[in-house]
């Protein structure tokens, strides 16, 4: 998969996110509101698995360090 397949994915990941966020959820029943906050949950617990990948991926490259924002990650640049 190339850069613009894999951008454009986060872009609407992005979007997606900023459309839930912008929900009022006050016209649901409890039993409603109960299945999306598992709903929530599988999603908070399935943000990891790329992050991870990516953080993998960095620290088996060879070449210098450098700190970016609240991660060291390895780099070539």
């Amino acid at each position: 998969m190339d850069w613009q397949a894999i951008t454009a994915a986060f872009d609407r990941l992005d979007a997606a996110l900023d459309v839930v966020a912008g929900l009022n959820f006050d016209a649901l029943t409890t039993a409603q509101w109960l299945t999306l906050l598992g709903r929530c949950e599988t999603a908070r617990r399935r943000l990891p698995v790329p992050e991870h990948q990516l953080i993998n991926h960095l620290a088996r490259q060879p070449g210098q360090r450098r700190r970016t924002g609240r991660q060291t990650v390895a780099c070539d640049c």
